[in-house]
C-alpha cells in the first residue's frame, strides 16, 4: 500500500510512466565488442573487456608458465 504523505522521487514516477531509460551501449576499446564491464588494473589501466579477458586456474597458470621457463633453457 502506496503512502499518499510521501510522494515518491521523480525518477521513480518517470520510471513508472516511461519505462525504465535504456542504457547507452559501450564498446570495449581493444576489441571493439559491445561491453558490459571493462576491466581495469590496480593502477587503473584498462586492458580487457568481459568478451576479450578470459580467467584461468592460478594453478594451471603458474604450472603453464613454469613449463615454458624450463623449455627456454
Amino acid at each position: 500500500m502506496k503512502n499518499q504523505d510521501c510522494p515518491d522521487a521523480p525518477y521513480i514516477t518517470e520510471a513508472e510512466q516511461n519505462g525504465m531509460p535504456s542504457q547507452d551501449e559501450v564498446f570495449c576499446p581493444f576489441c571493439e565488442k559491445r561491453c558490459d564491464m571493462i576491466y581495469i588494473d590496480k593502477d587503473g589501466y584498462a586492458f580487457a573487456c568481459d568478451r576479450c579477458v578470459r580467467h584461468v586456474d592460478a594453478v594451471w597458470w603458474d604450472q603453464m608458465n613454469k613449463e615454458e621457463d624450463e623449455e627456454e633453457v
